[in-house]
């Protein structure tokens, strides 16, 4: 049975890259152009570390000296603007910059002791980044490609009206995008980090 499975895999991998390499060879003949765009995206990095992912875990790291529920969670965006440059080639180099702002109430408490602690927080982080992707399959008006972007996040915390500011480095991989349209188009990225597990939004063509 395993190797049933493994072989059906294995044959499915090798079918999808040559799937990928019968359309490389056509490309290299576009012309060079820019890109404009501006998407949402949900369920960012940012957003997932400070709303709630960990309350089922923290118990079991800290063997319940430290229970955590969040409730009143609330977020806007991120809201992406990018510009890239595409050359006579596969791949291309631009700049994203994002930013994303959200809201929840933490109540800290622990399985061992009387008494719990409840803060309200609030946060904004802005992002940028140089961004790369791969084009797999690029026609006058489909996009097949992959993403990624490392850069820098500037982000504001604010604790029962105590703000705290800083920087760290944050990065964003869209493992599959897919673009439609000529010169105006739409498009949708599936991946993960800053700009989120689905990002979707529209582009402008120069």
């Amino acid at each position: 049975m395993k190797s049933t499975i493994k072989t059906f895999v294995i044959r499915h991998i090798l079918m999808f890259f040559l799937f990928v390499l019968l359309f490389t060879g056509r490309a290299t003949s576009q012309s060079e152009f820019h890109e404009l765009s501006v998407s949402y995206g949900v369920r960012s990095s940012t957003e997932i570390i400070r709303n709630g992912w960990i309350d089922e875990f923290l118990p079991i790291m800290t063997i319940g000296l430290v229970k955590i529920e969040t409730t009143n969670t609330k977020v806007t965006g991120p809201v992406i603007f990018s510009w890239k440059y595409i050359p006579k080639s596969r791949w291309s180099i631009g700049i994203v910059a994002g930013r994303v702002k959200g809201s929840y109430d933490e109540t800290i408490g622990s399985y061992w002791a009387e008494g719990e602690s409840v803060n309200h927080c609030k946060y904004s982080a802005f992002t940028i980044a140089p961004e790369t992707d791969f084009r797999y399959i690029q026609k006058e008006n489909i996009t097949l490609y992959s993403s990624a972007a490392v850069g820098l996040t500037f982000l504001a915390e604010e604790i029962n009206g105590s703000e705290e500011k800083r920087n760290h480095i944050d990065g964003h991989l869209s493992i599959v995008g897919l673009r439609y349209g000529e010169k105006l188009g739409a498009f949708a990225e599936l991946g993960f980090g800053f700009k989120g597990l689905i990002n979707f939004g529209i582009n402008l063509r120069l």
